[in-house]
């Protein structure tokens, strides 16, 4: 890599002392040989700080962090006891050798709202669509009585 910007930065130094020789020699048509004389050093100093300087190369190691994490709907644990409420079992695996986490979601159907509420924090909250409560209610509603 380093050989390559070298190479890089030498090309880029002779293309500008070629475009400055080619510059010198059309002033001193124009404005004379002492003048031209003056310009082609001026342009070549030039040419050398305006060349790119040698780049190092930065080596980055990705990262890659997998979550596993699954949501299983339990629908035989899902009880129906009156046509506005039901529960079911939510399990919760984080690994492949996860037993899973049971969780019991408690569902309302409110009539005045016209809209499913999940209980949550000791308080009945709207379920929000794309939420895993929207997901859950998506997979039992079929099997409700």
């Amino acid at each position: 890599m380093k050989h390559f910007m070298n190479m890089v930065n030498r090309v880029s130094v002779q293309s500008f002392a070629q475009a400055g020789k080619s510059a010198g020699r059309m002033m001193s048509k124009a404005f004379g040989k002492k003048t031209a004389a003056l310009c082609v050093p001026l342009l070549a100093g030039l040419a050398f700080f305006a060349a790119p300087a040698v780049t190092q190369a930065a080596y980055v190691t990705a990262y890659q962090n997998i979550v596993y994490e699954k949501d299983v709907v339990d629908t035989n644990s899902i009880y129906n006891p009156d046509k506005d409420h039901f529960n079911c079992v939510v399990y919760t695996f984080h690994s492949d050798t996860d037993k899973g986490q049971p969780y019991i979601y408690k569902y309302m159907y409110d009539e005045g709202e016209m809209v499913w509420k999940i209980h949550a924090d000791g308080q009945w909250n709207t379920v929000e669509s794309g939420s895993l409560a929207a997901s859950v209610l998506k997979v039992c509603l079929p099997y409700l009585k």
